[in-house]
This record gives C-alpha cells, structure tokens and sequence, in this order.
C-alpha cells in the first residue's frame, strides 16, 4: 500500500523522478481509456504536462504473495482536461514486486466505475 500511495504522491507532484523510482523499467499503466503506457511514456506524459488533482485512494487491499504483491482498490483521481477538471472514479488493480530492497510497480491497470 506504501507503494501505491507513494505512486499517487509522485504523480500529482508530477515528480518524475519519484515515478521512475517507484515503477519497474518495464512498467506499464492501462488507463481505464485503455490507453496503455510505459514508464517511458508515463515520464513523457508528466513531462509534457499531463496533471493530476487528486487521489483518493478507497478499499486498498493488499494480497501478498511469494515475491509479489496485488493491490485492489478504488480511487476518486482528480483529472485536469482541456474542458476544465474532473473526477475519473475508478477501481484499479496494481502489481508490486520486489526491486533493491524495496518494493516497485510493475502494472496497474484502471477501470472507470459507471456514473
């Protein structure tokens, strides 16, 4: 859950360095759009203004395995668009594994809840 929330954290400061730090070189995020990114391109992306407004992180759960670790949860992710802001309420799924000591991930994937 640290892992998670440490993901959240560097993502609305747009920190990229902090990004990279807690994802896996062969990381990759499949938007509840489907649009489906690397960690390159989710560096990119950040880079070139892509903004978050918030994470309100709901039902983590945590279900560790032999060297892997799966989080559920939901979240409430503040967006910004070019039509001005908005809340996607989404359920994700994220893949931590063990990296130097310490724990990255290495997928998440969103799926946006109906209205």
């Amino acid at each position: 859950s640290d892992t998670m929330r440490a993901y959240a954290a560097a993502t609305l400061a747009a920190d990229t360095a902090a990004l990279a730090a807690v994802t896996t070189s062969d990381f990759v995020y499949t938007h509840s759009s489907a649009l489906r990114e690397s960690q390159q391109q989710l560096l990119d992306a950040f880079t070139n203004g892509r903004r978050y407004t918030g994470w309100e992180i709901k039902d983590l759960v945590e279900h560790p395995y032999p060297g892997v670790t799966i989080m559920t949860g939901d979240a409430a992710l503040g967006v910004k668009r070019a039509d001005g802001p908005g809340i996607l309420n989404i359920r994700f799924t994220a893949t931590a594994v063990p990296v130097d000591g310490g724990w990255r991930l290495a997928a998440l994937h969103s799926t946006r809840q109906p209205d």
